[in-house]
């Protein structure tokens, strides 16, 4: 049978203390809220963030605390029980107004596919939705669809974001391409009326295309067009 042994150091032991520093919390020192809001709301960065209602000392606040328009609020950063030295002082100010929604055309048209950041609107910080609440946030380069409906917001100084969305319905028009007989006779007398002041040749080569909203068809009928010195031809 083996022996087992213990060993022990003799001597004090020593241990050397790891030494750390917990930064400050950093964020914007004046925060606008729209109409109603929490310290939860607030933006800052740091470490356990704590909510205090004095630069020292004081009390703790919970994030569930109402903000007040006008009044400072004081977040301390915590790290390992330990405290940075300073807090960042944060002023409040809640906007009792509600931000209104961006404005702009609710029907818009495009010519084939085209991308979120085509879609025209004013307003400050637009951001578009798939939903009027709720929905899931589009990225400009996203590419839309026909009729499909797309709701904007507006956000007015960081955290007034509108109560409402405004709704654009997106139709992306496909033009056809144009038919007809590719070789036509029009009568002198009328080949103005027949192409828009025009004076065409004996014989020349035309291109019809068709507009529709704005949009020609990328392809063209090919047309060749004589002309006749007799007025008898139907226009």
């Amino acid at each position: 049978m083996g022996e087992s042994s213990v060993w022990a150091v003799p001597g004090p032991h020593l241990f050397t203390p790891t030494q750390f520093s917990v930064a400050i919390p950093t964020g914007e020192a004046v925060q606008t809220i729209c109409i109603s809001g929490t310290l939860a709301d607030l933006k800052i960065t740091g470490d356990n963030i704590k909510w205090y209602d004095a630069a020292s000392g004081g009390s703790i606040l919970p994030s569930t605390t109402v903000v007040e328009d006008g009044k400072h609020y004081f977040a301390g950063a915590t790290k390992h029980l330990c405290e940075a030295p300073t807090r960042l002082d944060v002023k409040v100010i809640v906007n009792p107004t509600p931000t209104p929604a961006p404005t702009g055309l609710s029907s818009q048209y495009f010519c084939g596919p085209r991308t979120i950041a085509d879609l025209v609107v004013s307003g400050t910080n637009i951001k578009w939705y798939s939903g009027s609440t709720g929905g899931v946030l589009c990225y400009r380069q996203l590419r839309y669809f026909n009729d499909e409906i797309y709701y904007a917001s507006q956000t007015l100084g960081r955290f007034a974001k509108s109560a409402t969305r405004f709704a654009v319905a997106v139709t992306v028009n496909t033009t056809a391409t144009p038919t007809g007989n590719p070789s036509q006779a029009v009568c002198a007398a009328n080949d103005a009326r027949r192409f828009g002041g025009l004076r065409i040749a004996s014989k020349m080569v035309r291109f019809a295309n068709i507009l529709q909203v704005n949009c020609p068809r990328r392809t063209r009928l090919f047309m060749v067009v004589y002309t006749m010195q007799h007025k008898h031809l139907p226009v």
